[in-house]
């Protein structure tokens, strides 16, 4: 978080040290002055400073919330792909133990084959979207 801080206000910090070392007054409450209006200053800086650090603080625990949540989203997506992965491994062997077996041409048994993968996937899908 970057803080800009307004052309007037350096202008007005600039007018004040003028006012202070061009006036009549001894050295020493000159001193005191400029060494006042330098801890206003640093005063303002380390609000600045504990603004931005707590909104730092929030927006770190935003993006840890967020983190989790895509952190979820990946672990569903995942396990979805390894239901998928193990169907298609399943009707890789059913196509193979048909064709060694005979029992139908391989045009039939890969739409039965088919068939039931889109039955699989669509239970799945409902399954999910419960």
């Amino acid at each position: 978080m970057v803080l800009k801080v307004p052309g007037d206000s350096i202008q007005k910090v600039e007018r004040e040290f003028t006012k202070i070392i061009d006036s009549n007054v001894g050295r020493d409450k000159k001193f005191r002055k400029l060494f006042s209006l330098m801890a206003e200053g640093h005063a303002e800086i380390q609000s600045m400073m504990k603004e931005g650090f707590v909104g730092l603080a929030i927006q770190n625990a935003e993006l840890k919330e967020q983190n989790k949540a895509l952190e979820d989203q990946l672990n569903q997506l995942q396990e979805q792909f390894r239901i998928v992965r193990e169907e298609l491994e399943e009707r890789k062997e059913r196509e193979r133990l048909i064709e060694k077996k005979g029992f139908v041409s391989l045009k039939k048994a890969r739409k039965v084959a088919k068939t039931f993968c889109m039955e699989k996937t669509q239970v799945f899908q409902r399954e999910s979207n419960s």
